[in-house]
């Protein structure tokens, strides 16, 4: 009898844990892996554009590895501008899809992000401190 008690409990336990890793993979990971994912789609679909086009020139693989970090990001940045938006014109969406909007189009995400911060700061942005 105790060893049944003592069983269940520890079943309780374990499955806790696991709907605690599964919100927590939800939540943060996938997202993240939704905008690295869109960043990785624009630069082969730009990659695609400038072969076809013969106008493709050498790229620094550091910045792709930035246009990467921002898409992940922005995943994560896209599904925070969601959580507190249950009404509005996203609500059909899949919570996937914007993440992978976001990580695609980082230089539109980013440019109003630097509208925004313009605006408070009352003139052009100020260069990053080093």
């Amino acid at each position: 009898m105790q060893r049944q008690r003592l069983e269940a409990q520890y079943g309780a336990e374990l499955l806790l844990r696991s709907r605690n890793v599964l919100t927590s993979m939800t939540e943060h990971c996938i997202p993240l892996l939704m905008g690295v994912l869109g960043a990785f789609a624009f630069m082969l679909r730009t990659l695609t554009m400038e072969l076809r086009n013969h106008t493709r020139q050498r790229s620094s693989a550091g910045l792709a590895l930035i246009r990467v970090c921002l898409g992940a990001i922005a995943g994560v940045f896209g599904v925070a501008l969601l959580a507190d938006a249950e009404k509005g014109p996203l609500v059909g969406i899949s919570p996937l899809v914007v993440p992978f909007l976001f990580g695609y189009g980082i230089e539109i995400v980013f440019s109003v992000m630097d509208r925004i911060v313009q605006a408070f700061n009352g003139g052009e942005p100020k260069a990053a401190a080093r």
